[in-house]
């Protein structure tokens, strides 16, 4: 699946918080150039979950007016970079949140030390029925 983002560059930009034992929360803003700033909007922090502060990265994205879509990244420290449940419920959240705005969400991806997971490398459609399986059957954390 052909993505709309270099995402060997979006690694790069978050490769500092691959190895950290807590969890963080990233946004990758996108103009219309394809140009990428990442920004850290971590509120809450520990070794299972993190909280991304919607209403500052959403006014922060307001007051530069130049960004129209983002990206979430966030870190596994498990190393580990397959979605959790909590993963697949905050995806649709997110979606629909950044969606209200007119911002479009085009990946979540979550990073740990040696792998990534790229949802729509997965192709969203098919990844959310895959992962809804294995939640049903109760092979997921």
């Amino acid at each position: 699946m052909k993505l709309e983002y270099n995402i060997k560059k979006i690694l790069k930009k978050c490769k500092h918080i691959r190895k950290l034992k807590k969890e963080r929360s990233l946004l990758a803003l996108l103009d219309e150039r394809g140009r990428i700033k990442v920004k850290d909007f971590t509120i809450e922090s520990d070794e299972r979950s993190c909280a991304l502060n919607y209403p500052k990265a959403l006014k922060y994205i307001i007051k530069k007016k130049k960004y129209t879509k983002v990206i979430h990244i966030h870190n596994h420290p498990s190393n580990n970079a397959f979605p959790s449940r909590r993963d697949m419920s905050a995806s649709t959240d997110q979606f629909n949140y950044f969606h209200h705005y007119n911002i479009k969400l085009i990946d979540i991806i979550i990073v740990a030390p040696d792998s990534y997971f790229s949802f729509a490398e997965r192709n969203w459609e098919q990844c959310s029925k895959s992962i809804r399986t294995r939640l049903e059957k109760g092979l997921l954390p």
